[in-house]
């Protein structure tokens, strides 16, 4: 929390023009989001997307509370904030590896990504983690939609079995 309100304190002081959308409890955020990215508002925080859709044959509506919405030309810089100090693995030759205990990171700001982009066609949009580091550190868009929605399939999948799946770590981990 404390890692948050920094980030938003430093974004409040470069961007005045910006709106609290508190997505999590207004029943109004989706269309107070939709109205305030209309309106260019240059920072918009914790707003709230939404798309029908179906998975594994099912009609599901996905959700989303990104953190962040920053106005740049063309689009939005869609982000949260993490307390993690990296996402990537930044090697040698300057290439990036993800790091796979970050992967719910990539896959959270993707799922933003995509309500985004299917709320919103015309504008562009890119992911950044505003990490612990103190960095904003960019966020691979995907290359294939169809990759997060298998995931979210998955996801859907092992939460309708009737037992929880076997794992071989214990609950005290």
């Amino acid at each position: 929390i404390k890692h948050e309100k920094a980030v938003v304190d430093q974004l409040v002081k470069a961007h005045p023009n910006w709106v609290d959308i508190d997505g999590f409890k207004n029943s109004e955020a989706v269309e107070e989001t939709r109205a305030a990215i209309d309106a260019r508002v240059e920072f918009i925080y914790q707003g709230q997307l939404q798309q029908e859709t179906e998975l594994n044959g099912e009609p599901v509506r996905v959700m989303g509370y990104p953190d962040f919405l920053l106005l740049r030309d063309g689009g939005y810089t869609i982000g949260d904030a993490k307390l993690a100090r990296s996402t990537y693995k930044v090697k040698e030759d300057g290439s990036r590896k993800l790091k796979s205990k970050r992967k719910y990171i990539v896959y959270q700001l993707q799922l933003y990504g995509w309500l985004f982009a299917e709320q919103f066609p015309e504008l562009e949009y890119d992911l950044a983690v505003f990490n612990g580091a103190g960095e904003q550190e960019r966020i691979d868009v995907p290359a294939k939609e169809g990759e997060l929605l298998g995931e979210l399939e998955r996801i859907l999948s092992i939460e309708a079995l009737a037992e929880e799946p076997w794992e071989a770590v214990g609950w005290s981990k």
